[in-house]
């Protein structure tokens, strides 16, 4: 993906930020690509921005060719148009995520990340260009999610006066928050988080931003996974404990989306942040002067989890005004105030780690095939045996199959699967779980409800029967990914997606479930050499 800046200008006689209300609707005008990653990374991801000194200063993730997650910074920059050209710097430790802010009570500057010794972490530092000021880490957060594959994911933090917040997303439809005394922080939010807005899973998903628009108004933002791409829905609340009511929260009405803004060559409006006015502990934004600093997606690479995001700046002008809301670099023409706000964002490249499994056509499956690819070292296996799990009926056994077939209904998961991949080469290195999709005349392919599924690797087989008793003893490993088939059966063109990797072995055994149990959902794909799951290897 790339980074885009967008900007929603709105008219006003006075430079309070409540003498801009929110519009009902938002449309948006994005730039192009804003930077390029450095050599050896596919995608820029998860960007975060402040001013400081009177310049852009943007960390953010990124994902290798060679699947590695890391952090880089980029060199602070006067304008939105410089930001291609300025030194990228890697970031050691790295940190997933980050989202950067000064807190102003104790004058120190506070990064918060994901995925490290606890499910968020923080660094404080009295000067966030120097990489080596940071301090060592300190606990953020130690909670779970029942419920989840992920955990917790991208941490948002605002403070009032009062209170120091936590917002985040776990891939589940549900949005969560935890709070402490602001004399406290930065500190440790513990283990307990509430639930404040639950839907299904793809319409609550990730990337949530909380931010303060007027004195006693709040804008909360979060992208949901549409029909047509990533897209972002947005609520608002006049209190950060308060209960958030939807303000623009549809596909067809979102707070930005492809429905709503210009940037014909990326289907998604990504993982971003609103420009803010103010770089502490508020996260306070300019209603008046809406910027929102997001990534796109290149056209799909074959491989999904290698999809090419990069940073674009986006703005936006209310409908009263000449034009209406944009996404992009373009400053609006027309605004009553003039504002310091960046004119532009940053393109960077991105990485969605969305995984999906399965596919068409059926083929015999007792001899797996091996396929290798052009590169000498590299290989697939597909075609794994599949066998039905029925909860309800542990000791049911039926033959084995090809397709892959899950169903919930009844408020239950109904038919589950278990799997296993043999003939991995013995040799096999860097062994990876995926799925491929052929062009959509070639496939059999039907998702139904909600398609996020769960895979679970298994520490062995049974030597007799297949079901969901015999399996049981087995499913002791964990998760090895969660892939989303959700809207997938309709997408055109051939295409293929990360599950996620596991140490090789010359057989793999899986579990395969449906996430969500309180939804009628059915998936079904017929796997061939061409379509469903398989392993790929390097040697």
């Amino acid at each position: 993906m790339r980074f885009f800046k967008i900007t929603l200008l709105l008219a006003s006689a006075t430079g309070a930020l409540s003498s801009c209300p929110l519009p009902a609707t938002y449309n948006w005008t994005s730039t192009g690509i804003l930077a390029e990653p450095k050599n050896g990374i596919v995608a820029l991801r998860d960007p975060t921005h402040v001013m400081y000194k009177g310049k852009h200063l943007v960390y953010a993730t990124t994902l290798g060719y060679d699947r590695t997650w890391g952090t880089v910074v980029f060199d602070p920059f006067s304008d939105w148009s410089q930001m291609g050209s300025v030194n990228q710097t890697t970031l050691t430790p790295y940190a997933i995520a980050p989202s950067l802010f000064f807190f102003r009570p104790k004058g120190i500057w506070v990064m918060a990340y994901q995925w490290s010794r606890t499910p968020f972490s923080y660094k404080t530092s009295n000067d966030p260009t120097d990489l080596n000021g940071w301090s060592s880490e300190q606990v953020l957060f130690t909670g779970t999610i029942t419920n989840s594959a992920t955990g917790p994911m991208h941490p948002a933090l605002i403070g009032d006066d009062k209170s120091m917040y936590l917002f985040f997303c776990a891939d589940n439809g549900s949005l969560y928050r935890a709070s402490m005394p602001i004399g406290n922080f930065p500190g440790s939010f513990g283990a307990t988080s509430t639930v404040v807005i639950k839907d299904v899973t793809r319409l609550v998903f990730e990337a949530v931003q909380v931010y303060k628009i007027a004195q006693d108004k709040y804008l909360l933002i979060v992208e949901a996974i549409g029909t047509q791409g990533r897209f972002f829905r947005s609520f608002t609340a006049t209190s950060l404990d308060g209960t958030w009511t939807p303000q623009a929260s549809t596909e067809a009405n979102p707070f930005a989306g492809r429905l709503n803004n210009n940037a014909t060559w990326t289907k998604d409006v990504s993982q971003g942040e609103l420009i803010r006015s103010n770089p502490d502990q508020t996260m306070t934004i300019d209603p008046c002067n809406l910027q929102f600093f997001y990534q796109g997606s290149l056209p799909d690479h074959p491989e999904f989890n290698l999809i090419p995001y990069r940073f674009v700046n986006g703005r936006s002008k209310e409908h009263n005004m000449s034009e209406g809301a944009h996404i992009g670099v373009a400053a609006s023409n027309s605004p009553t105030h003039q504002h310091s706000q960046p004119q532009g964002h940053v393109n960077m490249k991105f990485a969605m780690m969305l995984s999906v499994l399965g596919l068409a056509a059926a083929t015999p499956i007792n001899n797996p095939t091996t396929g290798t690819d052009n590169t000498a070292n590299e290989g697939k296996v597909f075609q794994p045996e599949m066998f039905y799990l029925f909860t309800h009926v542990a000791f049911d056994t039926r033959p084995v199959h090809s397709a892959i077939h899950l169903e919930n209904f009844f408020n239950d998961t109904q038919i589950e699967q278990a799997g296993v991949f043999r003939n991995i080469p013995a040799e096999a290195t860097s062994c990876t779980l995926m799925w491929a999709q052929a062009q959509r005349r070639n496939r059999i392919f039907i998702s139904k409800g909600d398609g996020l599924t769960h895979v679970r690797r298994l520490s062995g087989w049974p030597e007799g029967e297949v079901n969901l008793n015999s399996i049981v003893p087995f499913d002791t490993i964990g998760q090895l990914g969660s892939p989303e088939f959700t809207f997938w059966d309709t997408a055109n063109g051939a295409r293929n997606h990360i599950v996620g990797s596991f140490p090789c072995s010359t057989e793999l055994y899986f579990k395969i479930e449906l996430s969500n149990v309180d939804l009628e959902s059915l998936l079904y794909f017929d796997q061939d050499e061409q379509n469903g799951l398989y392993v790929h290897y390097t040697i």
